[in-house]
Order: structure tokens, then C-alpha cells, then sequence
């Protein structure tokens, strides 16, 4: 894992913004594509299997909501986390975004900080890591940790799935 790039397919059919998002990604060490409607997101996206997906919701060839709805239906694409962004204002686009499970909803225009900062929170860092704990002794506090629940390890197992971007190995002593 170490030294892997988070992969963000972007959906956008303006040049000027998937130009403007694309080099500011790249310039975060996020690797990068573009897909500029529904038919090309829904082809890389199956094909490329992105950590991330940055969605315009008004796009030729159909809307975001049907692409993310296509893409919640695939076996290796359900999972994967999906920021939308839009330049309507029309009520109830936000809490349709999540319905369909949005990790983060944009209004156009954004500052690409305010993205980027999105993005950091559902990836983590542009490279993964891997990092592993060895406990040797330590016998108060390896019970202490052996108290943690397993429905809590579950839970952030679940939420990072086969993306993690830190991976955390304990071997606890027996007590």
C-alpha cells in the first residue's frame, strides 16, 4: 500500500473547470482522470475502479444522480465515495446528493481548497500508508486495548473497505 496514489475520476463537462480541478489534483499528488459525461464516467469507473469520484449532477447524457445510481449497482463501484457538485441552486438537490450516499456536496463556484479539504477527509492522504504496531509486554495496557470492541474495529473496516488508508496491525500478548 505504501506509495499507492488515490485514484479520482472526475465528471465534468466543463472544459475550463475539469481542466482547473484536474490540474489542481494532480497537483496534490492525487492521480487523476477525467470523464467529460455519463457514458464516459460509468465506462472508467468500471474500468479504472477510482478511490473517489468528483460528480457534476447537470451533465450531458444523462444526470449525476443516474450515473451515481449505476455505479451504487456495481459490485466494483458501490462503495466508492462520491463528492457532487453543482451549479443549480434548485432546492432539494443537496439531500438528494445524499440519498444516494455523497461524502460531500459543492455548489459551484467552490474554492479548490474547499475540494481538496473534502477530499483529504475521505481519502486520507494522496498516497496511502501502511503502519503496523507491535506490543510486546505491557500487560496493563495490552488489556486495555484487548477491550477495544470488535463491532468498533468492524465499523472502521467497513468505513475504509479495500481502500484503507491506514492499515493498523496489533499483536497483543496474551493475557
Amino acid at each position: 500500500m505504501i506509495g499507492m496514489k488515490r485514484k479520482i475520476l472526475i465528471v465534468e463537462d466543463d472544459t475550463r473547470i475539469a481542466m482547473m480541478l484536474f490540474i489542481r489534483l494532480k497537483a496534490a499528488h492525487y492521480e487523476t482522470l477525467v470523464a467529460r459525461n455519463a457514458v464516459q464516467a460509468m465506462s472508467l469507473a468500471k474500468k479504472d475502479c477510482p478511490h473517489l469520484i468528483v460528480l457534476d449532477i447537470s451533465m450531458p447524457g444523462g444526470n449525476g444522480f443516474l450515473v451515481a445510481e449505476w455505479l451504487r449497482g456495481l459490485t466494483e463501484t458501490a462503495d466508492v465515495p462520491i463528492i457532487f457538485m453543482t451549479a443549480s441552486r434548485k432546492p432539494g438537490l443537496r439531500e438528494e446528493a445524499r440519498e444516494y450516499g455523497a461524502a460531500a456536496f459543492l455548489e459551484k463556484p467552490f474554492a479548490a481548497n474547499k475540494l481538496l479539504a473534502a477530499i483529504q477527509e475521505v481519502l486520507g492522504s494522496p498516497v496511502g500508508w501502511a503502519v503496523g504496531w507491535h506490543w510486546r509486554g505491557f500487560s496493563g495496557l495490552s488489556r486495555d486495548l484487548a477491550l477495544l470492541s470488535e463491532t468498533g474495529f468492524q465499523q472502521v473496516q467497513r468505513r475504509l473497505g479495500e481502500r484503507p488508508h491506514i492499515v493498523f496491525a496489533l499483536h497483543l500478548p496474551r493475557l
